[in-house]
């Protein structure tokens, strides 16, 4: 296995819990009844998520050569002035 790279699972799960956070898992889970919440989490992962990982594969693929992410995908398609 090659340690330089990321893994899609752990980069899923560091977008996870940065845009999301744990405390909010907690606090919908305590707060909103419980299972109840489940709901919410489904379509909030479908509306943000699964359209945030398809733009950025897309991005990705398009900009291999560059290996920067979101600064070199901005910087190839405004130009070095913005």
């Amino acid at each position: 296995m090659d340690t330089k790279r990321i893994n899609w699972s752990t980069l899923a799960f560091m977008a996870f819990s940065t845009v999301w956070g744990f405390g909010n898992v907690l606090n919908g889970f305590v707060y909103f009844n419980g299972i109840q919440v489940i709901f919410s989490w489904i379509l909030m992962f479908a509306l943000y998520f699964i359209p945030y990982a398809l733009m950025v594969g897309e991005l990705g693929s398009a900009f291999k050569e560059s290996g920067g992410g979101v600064s070199s995908w901005i910087l190839k398609t405004t130009g070095p002035k913005i």
